[in-house]
């Protein structure tokens, strides 16, 4: 993460912009470094404000630029890659001094001669980087069909589940029963200790594989499960719904034995950047989150997937010093 200050002498404000730098023939390509690209939007690729207002920032994947208002001002900005030295242009307008500060000790500071025209190069790379984190548990909740539950909403909003066990294995379905049709539907939760994760995290990846995927397609997504660690125990059901069923991640339709990513969004983001030692997500299928039971009768949704903690559920993470 680079912190840039601003100290703007001028009568009114001026405008300072970070702009990559193009190829020979002036323009971007497919070879070009994204040094302005970040993973989430809006403040969430932009922190730290002092004075200047978020939502006068314009930005692409190659330059953002922002209006520096007098006086003295701050902001942060967190990239989504490596950003080298001599590859990024700094440029302002006015009576305008820059910053450029990384960590305590490297320093780049720019005068307002250096930063007109062309504008000058930054002289300090901001490193990105990737962390495996493992999981460090994992939990199936689930009601059984054969137990009678026979109300859907009673299976989404109960305190606790029917069963727990450590089956990777999503599923729900409406089974005819004897005299009423009962649900079965589970919830699959992992836990993951964030707390030796240095620098800001800029993004999360989580890839996983399916095995004997049902006919039927369905989607699922990742939710918030807060921080409390799991034991396997029933009443963590709830924890899902406890979080206010805050959704992590868009929807993913699982429809063959494949692979599939999910990327975090800024609420998963921001809630990771606090470094807790139980980070838990669920996965919950579309039936649970849309609060619309499976249906037709004995149609089955479900899918199990591969166990292995380095192919299924580590955390990618991206951070920025």
């Amino acid at each position: 993460m680079a912190t840039f200050t601003f100290v703007n002498s001028s009568s009114g404000s001026v405008y300072f912009t970070y702009e990559t730098v193009r190829n020979s023939n002036g323009v971007y390509d497919s070879a070009s470094l994204k040094a302005a690209s970040a993973t989430f939007s809006g403040s969430a690729t932009f922190s730290g404000f002092t004075g200047i207002n978020e939502d006068h920032i314009v930005k692409s994947d190659y330059i953002w630029s922002a209006v520096i208002p007098e006086g003295n001002s701050t902001l942060e900005f967190s990239p989504e890659n490596t950003v080298p030295i001599g590859s990024v242009y700094f440029r302002g307008t006015g009576n305008l001094t820059v910053q450029n500060i990384l960590g305590e000790e490297s320093l780049q500071t720019l005068t307002p001669a250096e930063l007109h025209g062309q504008g000058t190069l930054n002289s300090i790379e901001t490193p990105f980087s990737t962390t495996t984190v493992e999981r460090t548990s994992a939990y199936r909740y689930y009601f059984n069909g054969d137990a009678a539950v026979t109300d859907w909403n009673t299976v989404i909003n109960a305190a606790s589940s029917q069963a727990v066990d450590t089956f990777f294995y999503i599923s729900t379905v409406l089974q005819t029963g004897r005299g009423s049709n009962p649900y079965d539907s589970s919830r699959l939760m992992v836990q993951y200790d964030l707390s030796g994760i240095s620098g800001t995290i800029t993004a999360i990846n989580i890839p996983f594989s399916t095995t004997n995927q049902s006919t039927a397609a369905f989607d699922v997504n990742v939710y918030s499960a807060g921080t409390a660690s799991l034991g396997g125990e029933t009443g963590e059901y709830s924890y899902y719904k406890d979080e206010g069923s805050t959704a992590f991640s868009t929807p993913q339709t699982i429809n063959a034995s494949t692979s599939y990513t999910f990327s975090l969004n800024a609420a998963a983001l921001t809630i990771a950047n606090t470094k807790p030692t139980n980070f838990v997500i669920a996965l919950i299928h579309e039936f649970d989150y849309t609060a619309t039971g499976p249906s037709p009768l004995d149609t089955f949704y479900n899918c199990s997937i591969n166990t292995a903690p380095t192919i299924n559920f580590p955390l990618i993470i991206s951070t920025s010093s």
